[in-house]
């Protein structure tokens, strides 16, 4: 009785050289008749490798053929199909006919996209359906995606405008920079311009700036965002944790009542802005409309306001505007969890809110 073979246990002769999975419609070197590639591997390689890598050989379009012992094998093999709840078994040459059609093949719901984790075979598919939320939500994120649609419509229209502005300052900039080793004054004006010019570029870069308040989670991870991070906040995450995520070009910090698809508060931003270090309690770096601070050994977070103090946390209170107390969120970085979030604070030991990182390359 022949073996019956598993996919995940397969010999190397039935595995492609390049992707490491089961050959399909496989070719093979015709110089050495042992380096065997899917031939679309192969029609992919071809473009950066111009060896084989097996036997070294220089590779020209006649350079591949059918491998007629590898054939036999398709022909007198036999496997078992890998797709749950299916009991298949058949042989390797109609292996992927049967796989490409198998109702047993795991298949993920129409709502991915908007946050659904549901996974399983196509006989399920349609109770699932009918209980799915993010399904039934549809329309929200549909509602949701035609007003980013707007917001980003309206900032190109207004970008328009701001590059003349951009340009002007820019000229102005040009003039005024020739004067400014010896005065003091002129070279406040043109940092102040050069701020100017950062705020505007980012209504350019980001369709959301300043802080977002009851913005839904589902909707960035619908857009392309990933998540870094989606822990209590009671999590003590690190500063070396957290420089990950500098290199990546957009980032969202924020937190969330646990559970809840609605973020309390968040802010947006370039990593390289997001953690630049600061090295003092009051410093902060403003971009998008945030005041953000990144202090290692205390604390990272984000202020509306520049009015922070940094010393385990961002612990200041603005009493003088209580509506400023909603716009700040800091985070521990070392020995304790998160503390505050808008109005809350002394959140480092609670398992009832959620810390968010999400990014986008």
């Amino acid at each position: 009785m022949n073996q019956i073979y598993e996919i995940n246990g397969l010999p190397s002769d039935f595995l492609c050289f390049f992707c490491k999975k089961l050959l399909r419609e496989p070719l093979t070197c015709s110089e050495c008749l042992s380096a065997n590639f899917c031939s679309k591997c192969l029609e992919a390689a071809r473009e950066k490798v111009t060896k084989c890598p097996q036997c070294n050989a220089v590779w020209s379009d006649g350079s591949f053929k059918a491998n007629p012992m590898l054939k036999k094998l398709y022909e007198i093999s036999e496997i078992k199909c890998p797709n749950k709840n299916c009991d298949w078994v058949g042989k390797f040459n109609a292996f992927f006919e049967h796989y490409d059609a198998c109702v047993g093949k795991i298949i993920h719901c129409p709502s991915k996209n908007f946050g659904c984790l549901w996974e399983d075979d196509s006989k399920t598919l349609e109770s699932h359906k009918k209980e799915c939320l993010f399904i039934k939500l549809l329309p929200y994120f549909e509602s949701m995606e035609n007003r980013f649609m707007k917001l980003v419509q309206e900032k190109n229209q207004q970008v328009d405008y701001l590059r003349l502005e951009i340009n002007k300052i820019d000229s102005v900039c040009g003039l005024m920079s020739k004067k400014i080793e010896e005065n003091l004054e002129l070279k406040k004006i043109i940092e102040t311009q050069n701020e100017q010019i950062m705020n505007l570029k980012c209504l350019h870069e980001f369709p959301f700036s300043g802080i977002l308040h009851h913005i839904s989670f589902s909707y960035f991870l619908s857009k392309g965002f990933q998540i870094g991070l989606c822990e209590p906040y009671s999590y003590v995450n690190s500063y070396e944790e957290m420089m990950k995520y500098k290199s990546k070009k957009y980032v969202l910090l924020g937190g969330r009542k646990k559970f809840d698809d609605f973020l309390i508060l968040a802010a947006l931003g370039n990593g390289e802005i997001v953690f630049k270090e600061t090295f003092h309690e009051k410093e902060t770096n403003y971009h998008n409309g945030v005041y953000w601070y990144f202090f290692k050994g205390r604390s990272m977070g984000f202020s509306q306001g520049s009015n922070v103090l940094v010393q385990n946390a961002d612990w200041v209170e603005i009493s003088e505007n209580k509506k400023l107390k909603t716009t700040k969120l800091s985070w521990h970085l070392e020995g304790s969890g998160g503390w505050r979030l808008g109005n809350l604070s002394g959140l480092e030991k609670s398992k009832e809110y959620d810390k968010i990182v999400l990014y986008m390359d």
